[in-house]
């Protein structure tokens, strides 16, 4: 078997290298949020939208009217809503964000599930579909 010939030396970090602790990760990560120059100009409407009143009113009245979690997997259970969630996302769509179409109240659970199933890639759009009859009657 021919010898085989190393084309590039591995990568090494320098001797004086440290890995950031997790407090500097944390240091960083705040101050990539606290910088509006980082966030792309959509985030910054969505953002803007989420700390207005009209949202804040909106999303109140959307916990009045429906006050249990929407979700397809606790729609048994008694769950309180208590977060209101875009069915489309706002950064995308800003023009749906207080159409009560496009939101759906949810327990802070579910809320998180499925934004990671979404960032997975596991979760579509139809999944709220039950709910959007709900409320166009």
């Amino acid at each position: 078997m021919p010898k085989r010939i190393r084309t590039h030396a591995p990568k090494r970090a320098p001797k004086d290298y440290r890995p950031p602790s997790w407090h500097e990760r944390q240091a960083e990560a705040q101050r990539r949020r606290d910088n509006p120059s980082s966030w792309s100009a959509a985030y910054a409407k969505a953002r803007e939208i989420r700390s207005g009143e009209r949202w804040k009113n909106h999303r109140l009245m959307m916990l009045a009217r429906f006050p249990m979690c929407q979700c397809n997997e606790c729609k048994g259970e008694r769950l309180p809503a208590t977060c209101v969630h875009h069915i489309k996302p706002l950064a995308q769509y800003p023009e749906l964000a207080y159409t009560d179409s496009n939101t759906v109240p949810l327990f802070e659970c579910c809320h998180d599930r499925i934004h990671a199933e979404i960032k997975k890639g596991d979760r579509t759009g139809n999944q709220f579909s039950h709910f959007r009859e709900e409320t166009s009657e």
